[in-house]
């Protein structure tokens, strides 16, 4: 089993700043959703989110939920809040493709094989050794997380290579519950993150009323957009 380790010391302070500004009525890094798409838009250079209700509810779900039931930690708070601006920067980067490049969506694809399981079942192993399979294509970390790159030279795999480092450094054992690796086979349901509707919000932090409220919903759109 893996020994749970202190966090770094500049954490620690962050996360205590955080307490006594919250106690005084300051909050930091607040999850408002039209200042996420600000934020989004500057850093992808894009402006058009291909906003519709769905997706306007979406936004505003995750959000009032990372504010009022996950009880975030100010280094959770700022954590989630650029996982979500991440996930805004893809679904820039989706619609503008799609505008600019409509035949990709028309392209055959081959049937994949999808590995689907309980957590702590052994998926992760199945999935491992079915991608060593040299007729296989697995999806990459580093593709998953960022599928279609940004203008200028192809960053994406150092990018995440030097996040990881940066959460291993904090919290030691989290390989062993699950090894991260920026060239790892991982789970494609960060492909539907750029949906606003994805289960890996709540695997990343305690979003229950996102959660709820995502198992209500109708998901043949997100998976038209993962597809």
């Amino acid at each position: 089993m893996p020994i749970a380790r202190e966090l770094p010391l500049r954490i620690r302070a962050l996360n205590g700043l955080g307490r006594w500004m919250a106690r005084g009525g300051i909050r930091i890094a607040p999850f408002d959703p039209d200042a996420l798409r600000r934020i989004a838009a500057r850093k992808a250079g894009l402006e058009d989110f291909d906003e519709d209700s769905r997706f306007r509810e979406a936004l505003a779900e995750l959000c009032r939920s990372a504010e009022h039931d996950a009880a975030l930690s100010l280094a959770g708070r700022v954590a989630i809040r650029n996982y979500v601006v991440h996930a805004l920067v893809n679904r820039l980067r989706y619609v503008h493709a799609r505008k600019t490049e409509p035949e990709v969506a028309n392209v055959e694809l081959e049937p994949p094989i999808i590995v689907i399981g309980l957590p702590r079942s052994g998926t992760t192993l199945l999935h491992h050794l079915l991608a060593l399979d040299p007729h296989a294509r697995s999806l990459r970390f580093w593709e998953l997380m960022e599928p279609i790159p940004g203008p200028g030279p192809d960053r994406r795999r150092d990018e995440l290579s030097r996040t990881l480092r940066d959460i291993k450094r904090m919290d030691g054992g989290i390989d062993g519950k699950h090894h991260f690796d920026v060239d790892n086979p991982e789970e494609c349901m960060l492909l539907l993150d750029a949906t606003l509707m994805s289960v890996s919000f709540w695997v990343f932090a305690p979003v229950h009323g996102y959660l709820e409220w995502l198992r209500h919903q109708d998901q043949r759109e997100p998976y038209q957009v993962y597809r």
